[in-house]
């Protein structure tokens, strides 16, 4: 990274403020690969100016969302949870605690029961939390030691694999690493090929892997230019636990997004919905006042 480059990742990492919101589209998943209108209108979560919320992901069978709720203040992520259909939303705690930063809430269904992979690579493991009760509950520690972001699962063949990039490497925005396992709870193998790619553009995960019309879609980050600039939607077309391969399929940007029109990097199917996040940058003093006075307490 030459000066110049250095200089402008420094002043935008502390003077410029990123909010995110949630928004919801009244259109399947589908669609988007026919509807040039598909982001055309696009409902925003009312939402306080203290706070983003981003990474949204499904509770299947109800209006429920889980999602990450960013405290501009503390500047810390936590997992949280609203019903969609109600307005203005109220967000309440899923039982997931963490003193270190939590987002990316995967969720997926296996049965009858649905299971939670919340993004925890500050503590550099990843934990599988079980739905009961209204609130998910800690079942397993999958990981241990790895800085695992956006920790994405799929089971197919007969196996799960997890797509993952890791903290350490471009703050996750780098190398794609996928893991494979014949049980959740069983001891996860690294694939041969890994990392199967070592670009900003199309590694970390931006959503759950779907399937339309018998083939398998997985929305990836575009961090080339910014964070979640854009998500890159990529075909897979082979994956065992020998080969993974894959062709990028489709872009999609935020352009017409109104107010935040700035990035995009979760889409999720909700049923006969979508669930999406924009981004909103703004220049903002009071980040770097935060930003410093934060620096300073930790030298004390």
């Amino acid at each position: 990274m030459g000066l110049l480059a250095k200089i402008k990742s420094k002043l935008q990492h502390y003077f410029m403020e990123e909010d995110w919101n949630i928004g919801l589209i009244d259109k399947p998943i589908k669609q988007l690969f026919s509807d040039p209108t598909f982001f055309d209108e696009i409902q925003w979560v009312e939402k306080g100016k203290d706070y983003f919320l981003a990474d949204p992901f499904p509770i299947p069978n109800s209006s429920m969302v889980l999602c990450e709720y960013y405290s501009f203040s503390e500047r810390i992520g936590k997992i949280v949870q609203f019903d969609a259909a109600k307005t203005p939303v109220e967000l309440s705690s899923i039982g997931i605690e963490s003193e270190t930063h939590l987002s990316y809430p995967f969720t997926f269904q296996e049965g009858e029961k649905l299971f939670c992979i919340p993004e925890s690579s500050a503590r550099e493991d990843l934990r599988l939390y079980a739905f009961s009760e209204g609130r998910f509950v800690e079942e397993k520690l999958l990981m241990k030691g790895e800085d695992i972001v956006g920790g994405t699962i799929i089971h197919h063949d007969d196996l799960y694999y997890l797509f993952c990039t890791k903290a350490r490497e471009s703050y996750g925005n780098q190398d794609l690493h996928i893991y494979f396992s014949s049980k959740l709870g069983s001891e996860w193998k690294a694939h041969s090929q890994n990392p199967h790619k070592s670009n900003p553009r199309g590694s970390r995960s931006a959503g759950a892997i779907f399937e339309v019309e018998g083939e398998l879609y997985r929305p990836a980050q575009n961090c080339s230019d910014s964070y979640g600039k854009s998500i890159v939607l990529y075909k897979i077309m082979e994956l065992n636990e020998k080969s993974f391969k894959e062709e990028e399929f489709m872009e999609l940007k935020a352009d017409t997004f109104g107010r935040y029109k700035n990035g995009i990097h979760t889409i999720n199917a909700f049923g006969d919905k979508t669930l999406i996040d924009g981004k909103r940058s703004y220049f903002s003093f009071l980040k770097a006042i935060r930003l410093l006075s934060a620096k300073m307490k930790s030298k004390v």
